[in-house]
């Protein structure tokens, strides 16, 4: 479970690292071999929900904190893949239906993926590139101290920017959007979940 607390002090970290190695990146970067990433951040969760054999749908919305790691290997030179795991927290979503919205406290969701990736550095030698996404996806729904669980799938893209601070290693920053469609037992479930997120990255 990741908390906004522990977004925060990674972030915090992520940067300190930044500016105390930025200075002795005097190589090349290179893009080939393995990869791995890791990427904690911020996020926003908009999941349209609607009731199963009804018209009855709202909206639940909220602040997340969100992590993804990635492990692959490039096959091509800038191009990169492999699996990714992300997740997504938010705590005390708000709900609306029609023009009322209200919190709901003692309340959270956490949104899973799973899969596959592909990402590409658009030149040699530089930190700009693009990303996609493609996988399973799972949803935990908790509020009023009772659960339910959702499978479907998602979709993802992204484009980011890594600066080197050694041959092999960089820092940087991703953007990226997701799209999650999910069944629970008593809805389904279209999720739009952006997220800004810093990185850790091995080439």
């Amino acid at each position: 479970m990741i908390s906004p607390k522990s977004v925060l002090i990674s972030l915090i970290s992520v940067l300190a690292l930044t500016f105390s190695t930025i200075a002795l990146a005097d190589e090349p970067q290179t893009h080939q071999g393995f990869q791995f990433r890791a990427t904690p951040g911020l996020g926003d969760m908009s999941d349209a929900q609607t009731t199963k054999n009804s018209t009855a749908s709202d909206h639940i919305n909220g602040l997340s904190g969100a992590a993804e790691f990635y492990l692959g290997g490039y096959i091509l030179p800038r191009l990169a893949l492999g699996g990714m795991l992300s997740e997504q927290y938010i705590p005390s979503p708000s709900v609306s239906s029609g023009n009322v919205s209200v919190s709901v406290p003692n309340s959270h969701a956490n949104l899973f993926g799973l899969g596959p990736y592909a990402d590409y550095y658009v030149l040699p030698g530089y930190g700009l590139h693009v990303m996609a996404t493609v996988g399973y996806a799972n949803i935990l729904v908790l509020a009023a101290k009772q659960s339910q669980l959702g499978n479907g799938w998602d979709l993802g893209a992204g484009v980011g920017y890594d600066w080197s601070v050694s041959r092999d290693w960089s820092v940087g920053v991703l953007g990226r959007l997701g799209y999650s469609n999910l069944s629970l037992k008593s809805s389904t479930e279209s999720v739009v979940s952006p997220a800004l997120l810093f990185s850790v990255s091995y080439n």
